[in-house]
């Protein structure tokens, strides 16, 4: 690099106006922490056309690091091991989330690798083939996962990205539903 590079005359030239927008990083992450909590009357409304036994829990203490909705069957929530069940769920970064790459939300089963049912439900071959199907990914706190970005221009059209997560969520509900269903009658 040499001060004949464009990129960086452009810069030098513009520093001030630069650092002054990607300070802004910040604001956006908390606007959006806020435009995703506000999700919650709509999840809730899909939730129950979903089935009169669904349950969402909403994680949103402000000194939690990973903020989330979380979907699941009042069955499926007592375990003997102390941990919270299997559950579908959409989860994001707090002060994180800028919609690039993985700073996005994502929806997906959420269940820990080492907790006893998360393990049992990935060793299932319906759960790994619904995964592989879904393209999901896998992770030490979700068993399936896949990071949701805007189709569309956000947030110039936020009603559609909204729309997008809710269906997301659900798709991902009927996918994996069933299959932890399976997992929680054999206890």
């Amino acid at each position: 690099m040499t001060l004949e590079d464009e990129r960086i005359r452009f810069y030098l030239r513009h520093r001030d106006q630069i650092e002054q927008w990607a300070s802004l990083r910040g604001e956006a992450a908390a606007a959006l922490d806020e435009w995703l909590l506000s999700l919650r009357p709509h999840i809730e409304a899909q939730a129950a056309e979903l089935d009169a036994s669904v349950v969402v829990r909403c994680f949103d203490d402000p000194d939690f690091a990973w903020p989330s909705f979380r979907l699941f069957r009042r069955e499926w929530n007592v375990t003997d091991d102390g941990h919270q069940q299997p559950c579908v769920a959409l989860e994001w970064g707090r002060g994180k989330t800028n919609l690039r790459g993985v700073n996005a939300p994502c929806i997906g089963v959420r269940a820990h690798r080492d907790d006893r049912r998360g393990s049992e439900l990935r060793a299932r071959e319906e759960f790994k083939r619904a995964r592989t199907g879904r393209a999901d990914s896998t992770a030490l706190w979700f068993a399936a996962y896949a990071y949701r970005l805007p189709s569309r221009p956000f947030p110039e059209d936020e009603e559609a990205y909204r729309t997008e997560l809710v269906d997301a969520l659900r798709g991902a509900w009927e996918t994996y539903a069933p299959i932890i269903d399976t997992l929680t009658s054999d206890h």
